[in-house]
């Protein structure tokens, strides 16, 4: 399709050019289309990247969620692990930094944008994440080791510090770099943490 080849050119183009070479001629470009194509799905620049953020976050959340959180074979501690192994991983490849990027761009033509636009839609992702969590924290609490008393906040909070433990591990500045050089198993280290936070 068309559409999504456009979205994984914006982050091939911005991985390779940076944020100055990202242009609709640059994305057509990578795609192998005109700009008139790309201009036939999106009427600016901004809405090329809003709609290839939403893209890229679908695909991570699904991919993600569905390979690692749904295993059903696997027990709660070798399912969290596995996640967090993975995410730290995803974190490396392509999209982390361009979603990132994106989401702290300064651009405040493009932040209107977004809150103007792809509220909806960036609600629905942070819902369809709670939802992929609450399934595998209800895992741990069948398991006795996650308490039964888990609200939405709990759950929002649980994939906010996931978040952040897991940049510890993949992030480029030198800060948390050295953070975190001296940690010889980085996904026991984020699931005693997390762990730590909601056991029974």
């Amino acid at each position: 399709m068309t559409k999504d080849k456009i979205c994984k050119s914006v982050v091939k183009t911005y991985n390779e050019k940076g944020i100055e070479g990202l242009t609709v001629k640059t994305v057509a470009l990578a795609a192998g289309i005109g700009k008139s194509t790309v201009y036939e799905y999106f009427s600016s620049k901004e809405e090329m990247v809003a709609e290839a953020i939403i893209y890229s976050a679908n695909y991570f959340i699904d991919d993600f969620y569905n390979k690692e959180w749904n295993q059903s074979e696997l027990n709660f501690e070798e399912t969290l692990k596995s996640s967090i192994s993975y995410f730290i991983e995803a974190m490396h490849k392509e999209f982390g930094d361009f979603v990132q990027m994106a989401m702290e761009s300064s651009n405040s033509k493009f932040k209107e944008y977004m809150k103007e636009k792809k509220q909806k839609e960036l609600l629905a992702l942070g819902m369809k994440a709670i939802s992929y969590t609450r399934t595998l924290l209800k895992k741990g609490q069948d398991e006795k080791i996650i308490r039964d008393n888990i609200s939405d906040l709990d759950i929002l909070n649980f994939q906010r510090i996931m978040v952040m433990l897991c940049g510890n591990f993949s992030t480029h500045a030198p800060f948390f770099k050295a953070l975190s050089s001296d940690i010889e198993n980085p996904s026991q280290y984020v699931y005693d943490h997390l762990v730590k936070l909601y056991h029974v």
